[in-house]
């Protein structure tokens, strides 16, 4: 687990429980708070982590895509908790997530860093296929037969 999801889901639940436990023991500035907009917060920061975590840092592919995905999924989550948080309806709030998650992952797509492709042997000086060292082979061997 990477230092910087453990330390932004630590600091976000403890921030969401801190406000939903002083919204309990009666603040009356913080009665805006509820669990919604608690489980709203969390999954947000969360899926910020993700997604600075996929556009900046240089992974391989696989945890990249994996980081992607995982914010977008954590975002959904927390716009629908938003959503309800808000009192919209609920096919409001899935339309409103859909349009966010597409240009999120647009975003995603465009703006992370570039895939480096291994080129492999074929692609440097002086390769030869399977065929040509075979046929240098049988022609050092006739060479070798003939000298004999």
């Amino acid at each position: 687990m990477r230092k910087s999801l453990l330390v932004v889901g630590v600091f976000s639940i403890f921030v969401s429980i801190l406000l939903y436990v002083l919204k309990t023991l009666g603040i009356g500035e913080l009665e805006w708070v509820n669990l919604y907009f608690c489980l709203g917060l969390a999954f947000g920061l969360i899926a910020l982590e993700f997604i600075f975590t996929t556009i900046f840092k240089s992974d391989n592919l696989i945890l990249r895509k994996i980081n992607a995905y995982l914010g977008v999924g954590m975002l959904a989550a927390s716009l629908v908790f938003f959503s309800t948080y808000l009192g919209l309806p609920n096919y409001l709030a899935i339309i409103v997530s859909a349009l966010i998650l597409v240009g999120l992952v647009l975003i995603i797509l465009v703006f992370r860093p570039k895939e480096r492709w291994d080129e492999g042997d074929n692609h440097k000086e002086g390769y030869k296929t399977y065929r040509e060292r075979i046929a240098e082979e049988e022609k050092a061997k006739a060479k070798e037969k003939k000298n004999k």
